[in-house]
Order: C-alpha cells, then sequence, then structure tokens
C-alpha cells in the first residue's frame, strides 16, 4: 500500500515587536540625525563666521571714523585765507570769521569754501553794479549825440567847447579832471551841457564887470574865475 504523505501546516514564527523592530528603527534613524545637526551648525548664528567677521572689521571701521573725526576738528589757529586779487578782507573781518568757523568747528578746508563762497557773491554783486552803472552812462551819451542842439553834426564843436572850459579850470584845479573820468560824470548829458555853456563864456575871453576902479576895463574869464 502507498504510504501516506501527511501534510504539516507551515507555522509562522512570531517576531516579538520590542526585540527586534527596533534596532532596524534605530539603524534608519541615526544616520540622519547626524547630518541634521551638521546643516543646523551651518546656518547663521550669534557666532557664525559671519558675524565674527563683522565683529573683526568693527575695530576698523571706529578707527576710521575716529580718524575722520579728529580731521574734522578745527585747528587751534587758522592759517591766513586766501581772497580774490580785486577783494580784502578788513580787519574786522579778520578778527570776527575765525572765530565764529572755530565755533562752528571748521577744519581750514571748510573755513576757506566759506571765504571763496563769500567772495564770488560780492563779484556777482560789483559785476551787477557795473553793468547797471555801464547801461546808465550809454544812455548819457546818447542823449548827447541825438541832443538837436549840441549832437549831430554840432557835437565836435560842442566838445571843443567844453574841453576849453575844463583846460581853463585845471589851471589852478587840476583834479576835475581825473574826478569826471573815475566817476563818469563826464558823460552825463546835462554837465556836458554845462561845461559847453561855459566854454562859449571862454571862448568870448570877456566879461565887461562895469566897475570904475577895474584896470584894463575888459577882463578875460580866466581873470574872473582866477583873479590871482
Amino acid at each position: 500500500m502507498p504510504e501516506e504523505v501527511v501534510e504539516t501546516p507551515e507555522v509562522t514564527p512570531e517576531v516579538a515587536p520590542d526585540t527586534e523592530a527596533a534596532p532596524e528603527a534605530d539603524a534608519e534613524t541615526t544616520p540622519d540625525a547626524t547630518p541634521e545637526k551638521e546643516e543646523g551648525a551651518a546656518k547663521p548664528g550669534l557666532l557664525s563666521p559671519k558675524e565674527e567677521g563683522e565683529k573683526e572689521d568693527k575695530p576698523k571701521e571706529d578707527a576710521a571714523a575716529k580718524e575722520d573725526g579728529e580731521a574734522s576738528v578745527a585747528p587751534e589757529t587758522y592759517a591766513d585765507f586766501s581772497m580774490p586779487e580785486n577783494l580784502e578782507m578788513s580787519e574786522a573781518m579778520q578778527e570776527s570769521f575765525p572765530a565764529l568757523a572755530k565755533e562752528l568747528n571748521l577744519t581750514q578746508e571748510n573755513a576757506q569754501k566759506l571765504i571763496d563762497l563769500h567772495s564770488k557773491a560780492m563779484n556777482s554783486g560789483i559785476d551787477a553794479q557795473l553793468e547797471v552803472w555801464e547801461e546808465t552812462q550809454k544812455g548819457w551819451r546818447e542823449a548827447i549825440t541825438n541832443d538837436p542842439e549840441l549832437g549831430g553834426k554840432n557835437l565836435q564843436a560842442s566838445i571843443d567847447k567844453g574841453r576849453m572850459f575844463l583846460d581853463a579850470w585845471a589851471v589852478k584845479n587840476p583834479g576835475l579832471d581825473d574826478y569826471l573820468a573815475n566817476s563818469g560824470g563826464v558823460n552825463n548829458d546835462e554837465m556836458f551841457k554845462l561845461f559847453v555853456w561855459l566854454g562859449d563864456m571862454v571862448k568870448d575871453d570877456t566879461i565887461n564887470l562895469g566897475d570904475a576902479n577895474t584896470t584894463p576895463e575888459n577882463l578875460t574869464l580866466a581873470h574872473r574865475l582866477f583873479p590871482d
């Protein structure tokens, strides 16, 4: 008779949950924990390399700021300030300005900048005044040239008459010509008319004074003006 085969059911061994599974879990989690610590250490912190670098640079920045501060301090005594050739600092300004500059803690360079700015403003005002004065004299000359009696074709004769009086006056008063030239008054149309009229009197050369004690009877204008 054939042998009967008895099938034995397979038995799956049970694994204790806290014995073998736990090491596998530790094996999986332990390698991941170390990288997390390394990544955390690389992040900026209170003592990260960047912060330490800034901490080292700060003394250098403080030293540079200190040097700038020392350089911006007013000197004990200011050197002479430079001025344009056409301007001169008054004695009062020489005394008051350094005290003001020192009060404002200005360096020599910055104080000179204020002087330059003031000089530029002064020259601008002078130029504006000169321009106005030139225009005024130009208007006077045009009035003389266009005068119906003294100007036009009679202009040169009028100039000669006026010059005749000034030459006679200059015998005893030589400063008049300089004043008229420097002041520009010689171009004034009303002054010009006066000099032409006086020049006519000089040209006539005689004035009858009607004085019985006068000898000779007819005296020249020069004698009338300058009895000496």
